[in-house]
């Protein structure tokens, strides 16, 4: 048990962590202001605080910007849900997608170097503590 104390602990650090990180917003967002580095994200509702998204990735500004801000339906999961949510009527397609994204959300992100295990683990981690809103089934029959 002392270990499962320890885990949650750590883990409460993270959160702590990714709390205190700047809020950067989608609008006018540019390349340079995401590092080349692996890590994982939240993507948060500016209206409401909510956490829309979390993932991991190798390289974050390549994740949040090229896949997330600039990507078509296959590399952007999170425009996928947005036109797929039926209580989100004003989001239709690709393009109200991505006007959604930088009028209404923001990105927060840690540095996870050398660790695709932890980095995997903070996926789960936050996913849960933050009650992520969109998250991604599982493959095959779902119930």
């Amino acid at each position: 048990m002392e270990a499962i104390q320890n885990q949650l602990s750590i883990g409460k650090n993270y959160i702590k962590k990714i709390l205190k990180r700047d809020k950067i917003e989608f609008y006018g967002l540019k390349p340079s202001q995401l590092p080349i580095a692996p890590g994982v994200y939240i993507i948060r509702d500016k209206i409401d605080d909510t956490v829309l998204y979390v993932g991991r990735t190798l390289n974050l500004q390549r994740r949040i910007y090229t896949n997330h801000l600039q990507g078509n339906l296959s590399t952007a999961r999170l425009k996928k849900y947005l036109i797929e949510d039926s209580s989100r009527s004003e989001v239709v397609d690709l393009n109200s997608a991505k006007e959604f994204l930088k009028n209404q959300c923001y990105v927060q992100f840690i540095i996870v170097e050398n660790d695709y295990k932890l980095r995997g683990k903070l996926e789960c981690l936050f996913t849960f503590a933050f009650d992520t809103y969109y998250v991604e089934p599982e493959r095959g029959k779902r119930n």
